[in-house]
């Protein structure tokens, strides 16, 4: 279904506009929120883009819904999860000319 609707939205400027408006707009707001959020607690690294990080964990949901790839099952949702935190996680400093 998802891959129809995207399919449709290439082509047809008001299906996208509905698309965003009715389901994409408040769910990425609220990632970026939590990733915001993340960062000033300094969960996540403060290099980081808020909007960007939030594409890092939808990008393999959708590429998954597209292609059917299989179910996406809680198994895979945690791995993606683990996966794009890691990604974004905050690291100690590290100084190139020693401690």
């Amino acid at each position: 279904m998802i891959s129809q609707i995207i399919a449709e939205c290439q082509y047809d400027p008001a299906a996208l506009d509905d698309f965003r408006s009715r389901f994409w707009n408040d769910r990425y707001a609220a990632v970026e929120k939590l990733i915001q959020r993340g960062i000033d607690e300094g969960v996540f690294r403060s290099s980081i883009d808020p909007g960007r990080a939030a594409q890092l964990f939808y990008a393999p949901v959708y590429l998954h819904l597209m292609f059917s790839l299989g179910p996406l099952d809680d198994s895979l949702a945690e791995h993606l999860v683990d996966l794009g935190i890691q990604g974004v996680a905050a690291r100690p400093e590290v100084n190139p000319t020693g401690p």
